[in-house]
């Protein structure tokens, strides 16, 4: 076994050329500082460990194997390297990809690529990570993952930090075996999907973990075992000894079990949920501590000998745009237009809106840099009545590099309500939360109503799935989430077209679907009920398409909560071809 090093004055000045120095089980020691675009792929035993702090591998560009900027088969050590900035075409680019053998991941940081850790199916097969953190990883679109880990023998987490995916799941795993223990999975003000997706099932072990769901989540459920394909044989679940923070407000649920396995659920101490919400499916609750108080969370980094995450230099970013987006959200006579821009920094800036607390329309994302001296122009359209309305921006994703050049903010650049401008409405965002104005109705100030639905999308492939959504409306618009054979395409989306109008939205769901039948399920978020049919929160879907054909048996409607489907099918002259393009 031979020691090879990296780093100024040292063996190798890249890592990918002392890798290929290397003999299998060889050690590759690599000096602290950043290597950019140094993109290596291991198909041997190896250790490589960082020597002095971290090693910053950072991608400005698109890795040449179109995979990740480490990509790893054989029984490899990875300590004290952190991944920034992978992005490939497909939308899977990512830190690590892992396609066999046996990882071992130690003092590590997966940070703003496409996916943190990706990996292949190996049955034989183990992920090990201990004292690393992964987060704001994905593209916004909820098929793209903090950590993703597909079909693998054994996927073990332990002293980890899990935060702030991007729409996406913080952790999912198809693994046979998924461990994690003593880790922190926390959403804060991001707009992470499930904490934890087992969609698969398998032998599922959730100890001592400290898990909080933030209020801007985009799935009600914290924990989601099952329910995509069938669950694997000898599947099981025990969740043993977790604290559990609930700050949603809109039907959450500790654990969604679409298994007919019973899980297993004791000694959870819970903020913020209700003895029914603590499972929808068969478990086994017992011992459970309600929380008076919501504990402190503890957001240090996790590896050995630091206390907070040194800043890693940023990827190189594409160009602004040229001119601002025209966005719009709700139904009504009044229209409040905002005019947003933001400081761009690895990624744009997301937001939601609320009047008068209730959230108008889902996640808006910035398009206009404040100094393109452009804006983006968002119409909300409601029905508010004569007097003073509070209007709530809240940024969800703030970003910082360590200085004013790498930082993502949000503004509101001026607002206007029925033509008229509002005084105030200036606000400058530089940290996660809400920042407020008012505007004043005035008795006859109403506007012309919408004469069309929405037009929304999510998603991306070469396939387009169009479906046409209107709504009762009732004390606010209905909201919902798609699925498409079980995986939440997109992000919590809101009806704006009425059914008695006449009028539809249309939302137009992106991938790249096999030949087969795929089902699709509409799922109702927020039905309401005021004692009459005329008091009466619903959601329809219309009709729907897919590549241009209609589908038959795709008109639904949704009086209470929950999903319904319809199915649709690829043939294989409609089957896009694609190199190396793992689905989520």
């Amino acid at each position: 076994m031979a020691t090879l090093t990296v780093g100024p004055g040292k063996q190798f000045a890249t890592i990918a050329a002392a890798v290929a120095a290397a003999g299998s089980g060889d050690v590759i020691e690599v000096q602290a500082g950043t290597y950019t675009n140094d993109f290596v792929t291991i198909y041997k035993n190896l250790t490589l460990k960082g020597v002095g702090g971290m090693v910053n591998m950072v991608a400005t560009q698109s890795p040449p194997n179109g995979k990740a900027i480490m990509t790893v088969n054989g029984n490899i050590t990875v300590d004290g390297f952190s991944f920034s900035g992978a992005k490939v075409p497909d939308m899977n680019g990512a830190g690590i990809r892992y396609e066999g053998g046996h990882l071992t991941i130690s003092n590590s940081h997966f940070h703003n690529n496409q996916m943190g850790l990706l990996s292949a199916d190996a049955p034989s097969g183990s992920i090990t990570i201990s004292k690393s953190q992964f987060n704001n990883n994905g593209i916004g679109t909820g098929v793209a993952h903090n950590l993703y880990v597909s079909r693998v023998g054994e996927l073990t987490i332990t002293d980890s930090y899990f935060h702030d995916a991007s729409v996406g799941h913080n952790i999912k795993s198809r693994a046979y075996t998924t461990t994690i223990t003593n880790t922190r999975i926390y959403d804060n003000n991001s707009t992470t999907s499930y904490s934890v997706d087992l969609p698969n099932g398998g032998k599922a072990v959730l100890s001592n973990n400290i898990i909080e769901q933030g209020p801007y989540s985009q799935n009600p459920a914290i924990i989601h075992f099952g329910g995509e394909g069938a669950a694997h044989a000898g599947s099981s679940l025990q969740m043993t000894g977790n604290t559990v923070i609930n700050k949603l407000s809109s039907w959450p649920t500790l654990l969604y079990n679409q298994t007919g396995v019973t899980a297993e659920i004791t000694g959870t101490k819970v903020y913020g949920l209700t003895s029914s919400q603590m499972t929808s499916g068969p478990a086994s609750v017992s011992n459970t501590t309600f929380l008076s108080a919501a504990p402190a969370l503890d957001t240090s980094a996790p590896w050995t000998g630091s206390s907070a995450p040194p800043p890693a230099p940023p990827p190189a970013e594409p160009p602004p745009p040229t001119s601002g987006a025209t966005l719009s959200a709700g139904t009504g006579p009044d229209a409040l237009v905002l005019k947003i821009s933001q400081d761009h920094y690895l990624g744009d800036a997301q937001y939601i809106v609320k009047v008068n607390g209730v959230q108008i329309g889902g996640t808006f994302t910035a398009s206009a840099t404040k100094t393109s001296g452009l804006h983006d122009t968002l119409t909300l359209r409601g029905d508010w009545a004569p007097g003073t309305h509070k209007v709530e921006v809240v940024f969800l994703n703030d970003a910082w590099g360590g200085s004013k050049a790498l930082d993502r903010n949000l503004y509101v650049e001026g607002a206007s309500f029925n033509g008229q401008a509002v005084a105030g409405a200036s606000l400058a965002l530089e940290r996660n939360g809400p920042a407020s104005f008012s505007f004043i109705e005035t008795a006859g100030g109403s506007a012309t109503p919408p004469a069309s639905g929405a037009t929304l999308s999510a998603g991306t492939g070469p396939d387009a799935l169009v479906l046409k959504i209107s709504q009762d409306h009732y004390l606010g618009d209905a909201q919902y989430i798609v699925k498409v054979n079980g995986v939440q395409i997109g992000g919590t989306f809101t009806a704006s077209a009425t059914k008695t109008s006449g009028l539809h939205d249309t939302l137009t769901l992106r991938g790249d679907w096999a030949p087969g039948t795929h089902k699709v399920e509409v799922v109702f978020l927020n039905d309401a009920w005021g004692g009459s049919k005329a008091l009466d929160r619903n959601l329809y879907v219309e009709g729907a398409s897919f590549n241009g054909q209609a589908v038959a048996g795709a008109s639904l409607a949704l009086e209470r909560n929950g999903p319904a489907s319809f199915s649709f099918i690829e043939t294989a002259m409609q089957s896009a071809s694609h190199a190396d393009y793992i689905m989520p």
